[in-house]
């Protein structure tokens, strides 16, 4: 797994602290990683066999039911 450094605004930041976190991970980080992978595998990049070509290969989170693809 790759870490990437990201910049957001003050204003993102609070919603993600405030409405975000402990809903969709226990920290920023685990929140913005699911945030990330729903809308990749809502587009279709992550599912087996879809419409496009990039396929990740699979990882379970920990905070959800579902499976997702992940490099």
């Amino acid at each position: 797994m790759k870490k990437i450094e990201i910049s957001l605004p003050e204003e993102i930041v609070e919603i993600i602290d405030k409405k975000v976190v402990n809903k969709l991970g226990k920290d920023r980080s685990e929140a913005l990683k699911t945030i990330v992978m729903n809308w990749l595998s809502e587009q279709g990049y992550l599912e087996k066999g879809g419409t496009k070509k990039e396929h990740l290969p699979i990882e379970k989170h920990p905070h959800s039911t579902e499976t997702f693809y992940t490099s």
